[in-house]
């Protein structure tokens, strides 16, 4: 498991270096608006997909795991993303044809160029991005790392060629916030066809297991109440920059995130080979001893490569790398490294609590985080813009990281 981390991590270490080379062509071909404002578009369907998805994506990945039946797991991963698909076919309908969706989209994001074609965009986006973490899951159950290093690779590729692509063409007609966006979903509609039939043609039937389904609905639902709270959480302090503050304060923290996403990759890599391996141990109290030395272990991993970051910062703004009208980025990262740090070891204490079947506290815990956000939002965010925001999420993180451990100890009475 250890060595499929590894590789994992080094796979990932390539494509975020790559990630890393091709922010500064953003940085040249975007202004600071638009790159802003692409990063929040971004954000929000990073926060939406956990959501539309209905949970189903967790049960997917622990029964899959636990059977050795080559028909359930087909059963498994068909029953998961033909009920998404169609779910989600039938709700972005409902909202487009009733015009509530393009209100909202208008509402939140203060869209007002091209917003057509954004939201158009945004919702094929949307739909691409939740096949795809339905499929980048079953990457994670068949605990292949070569499947996951291909999807990581190829999706990366993917998405980048075509946002370049678009921005080069100037499909938006100089609003690089659209191109980008466009391409985006260009990039993950056509990676989400492949890989569709690359790796998961095998596992494809048109029926759905209405018991398992049941079942999965049941586990989904209990989680769905906290990826809703994580992203009204995630989102508040990006609504009240650019609300606020505008899109330029949104892009240099947009940038600052990331600059940290190493620790994401990190915790990407580990979460893809350990949460099938702690549902899989034999007994609770191992698999709460083994996850506490893990998480400190990659506690000190995520320290090292923050503070490798934070001095290539240092050193792309000296030699403007980054542009100098990105002002405060450098003193962002180290503060949102540590709320991103403590986000990412939350993992460890949510897989506990689904495994003890307690996933209900995982939504309750991410309630209570989203409303305190909520109010740090308005009272330090609002007045403080950028460095109140990597403030508050420092401290709120690592009170959510405490707090889950100390019920997963009580829970499982460890």
């Amino acid at each position: 498991m250890y060595k499929r981390i590894s590789f994992l991590v080094g796979v990932d270490g390539v494509i975020k270096g790559l990630g890393f080379l091709i922010i500064p062509v953003y940085l040249a071909l975007m202004s600071k608006k638009e790159f802003g404002e692409f990063g929040y578009y971004s954000s929000a369907i990073g926060f939406l997909v956990p959501m539309v998805i209905l949970g189903l994506y967790i049960p997917q990945i622990k029964e899959f795991s636990a059977t050795k039946d080559s028909q359930k797991k087909k059963a498994i991963f068909s029953s998961t993303i033909l009920t998404v698909s169609g779910f989600l076919v039938i709700f972005l309908v409902i909202l487009s044809v009733t015009g509530f969706g393009q209100l909202l989209f208008g509402s939140f994001f203060g869209t007002q160029k091209h917003a057509s074609g954004k939201y158009i965009a945004f919702v094929v986006l949307l739909y691409a991005s939740t096949l795809n973490l339905i499929l980048y899951a079953h990457a994670m159950s068949l605990q292949s790392g070569r499947a996951l290093a291909w999807y990581n690779g190829f999706r990366f590729i993917s998405a980048n060629v075509a946002s370049l692509s678009c921005i080069y063409i100037g499909v938006g007609f100089a609003d690089t916030s659209l191109d980008r966006l466009i391409g985006a979903a260009i990039g993950e509609t056509c990676f989400c066809c492949i890989a569709l039939y690359w790796y998961a043609r095998d596992y494809w039937t048109w029926k759905i297991d209405k018991e398992y389904l049941r079942g999965a609905i049941k586990v989904g639902l209990s989680i769905t109440p906290g990826a809703v709270a994580a992203l009204i959480g995630s989102m508040s302090d990006r609504y009240f920059l650019g609300t606020y503050h505008g899109m330029g304060q949104l892009a240099e923290y947009n940038l600052a995130v990331q600059f940290i996403s190493p620790a994401q990759m990190i915790m990407t890599a580990a979460q893809t080979a350990w949460a099938p391996h702690v549902y899989s141990i034999s007994g609770n109290r191992g698999a709460f001893n083994q996850s506490l030395n893990f998480m400190w272990k990659l506690l000190i991993a995520m320290t090292g490569i923050m503070l490798g970051i934070f001095i290539l910062v240092l050193v792309a703004k000296k030699y403007q790398i980054v542009p100098s009208n990105y002002t405060d980025v450098e003193w962002l990262v180290p503060l949102l490294a540590i709320s991103a740090i403590a986000s990412a070891l939350v993992h460890f204490p949510t897989n506990l609590l689904i495994r003890l079947n307690s996933a209900a506290y995982v939504s309750i815990i991410s309630w209570c985080g989203a409303l305190v956000t909520l109010v740090a939002g308005f009272f330090i965010t609002r007045p403080f813009g950028y460095t109140g925001a990597a403030l508050s999420a420092a401290v709120i993180q690592i009170g959510i990281l405490f707090i889950s451990w100390r019920i997963t100890k009580h829970v499982g009475a460890f």
